[in-house]
């Protein structure tokens, strides 16, 4: 592990060092160089021109070294990325939309979709989204799915193709992604939940079987996993892994009773 500073550093390292730092890496790239609210893509910066195919190697780094991957890039983006020719499902490319977008405007979007027809179906609510949009047709109950579908190729492919086509030579080459049934399933094997970490944990004892105490504390800490929102689910498997992401196999607690 080279510091910032260029000098190596000289503790041992057994993963959670590179972890950490890969979690660090694309928690400050989604914050400086994407956009989105719940998936994200990149965005373009006229600063970041000879960057792109690093930022792409990195990711071929850490997915090789340490299964790591950032949850929060947009699957059609992704698909896009690593081919440009293959087709986008319409309802994949909507839904990821729909968590692209705001949740206010993603609500609008499910709903418009199946109440676009009704007479009564407010029309100042597709106006707002059109304005927002910069949609410039004339949009009714025949055309609107399609025009959906278009604003989300325009705000998730077409605005960041430079990056997609920068990233492309560099993600093909490496194997890695392409011995991924979906990338979709690879996302959902990877994102936290409160069910998923507390399958991980495991409860190092002294002893063969854990005392009724440990039993009742190990209780206790699932409990306060279960209550975890998404970023501080996140936060705790930082904690306890170095990475943001599941990609370890178990999670070892060791308990040590004291007396207050």
């Amino acid at each position: 592990m080279v510091l910032p500073n260029g000098i190596v550093e000289k503790g041992q390292d057994t993963g959670g060092i590179l972890r950490d730092a890969l979690s660090e890496y694309w928690s400050t790239f989604k914050e400086k160089c994407t956009t989105g609210v719940s998936v994200r893509v990149p965005v373009l910066r006229h600063d970041m021109k000879d960057v792109w195919a690093t930022i792409a190697e990195v990711l071929v780094v850490g997915r090789r070294l340490c299964a790591y991957f950032p949850t929060y890039l947009a699957v059609p983006f992704l698909l896009y990325t690593l081919d440009a020719e293959a087709p986008l499902m319409e309802e994949m490319l909507l839904e990821s939309y729909c968590n692209f977008v705001s949740e206010e405007d993603g609500v609008f979007i499910r709903n418009s979709l199946n109440n676009f027809r009704v007479p009564t179906y407010p029309q100042e609510e597709v106006e707002f989204f059109c304005e927002m949009h910069n949609v410039t047709r004339v949009v009714h109950a025949n055309n609107w799915k399609e025009t959906l579908l278009q604003v989300a190729h325009k705000e998730m492919i077409q605005e960041a193709a430079y990056i997609a086509d920068c990233w492309r030579p560099v993600l093909q080459q490496s194997p890695l992604l392409k011995e991924v049934p979906s990338i979709q399933e690879l996302i959902t094997s990877l994102t936290p939940t409160g069910r998923k970490v507390m399958k991980l944990l495991k409860l190092a004892t002294e002893t063969d079987n854990a005392s009724l105490k440990e039993q009742k504390d190990f209780g206790f800490v699932k409990q306060f996993i279960n209550q975890l929102n998404p970023a501080n689910l996140k936060k705790f498997l930082r904690f306890c892994t170095g990475a943001d992401v599941i990609i370890v196999d178990e999670i070892y607690l060791v308990l040590h009773i004291g007396v207050l």
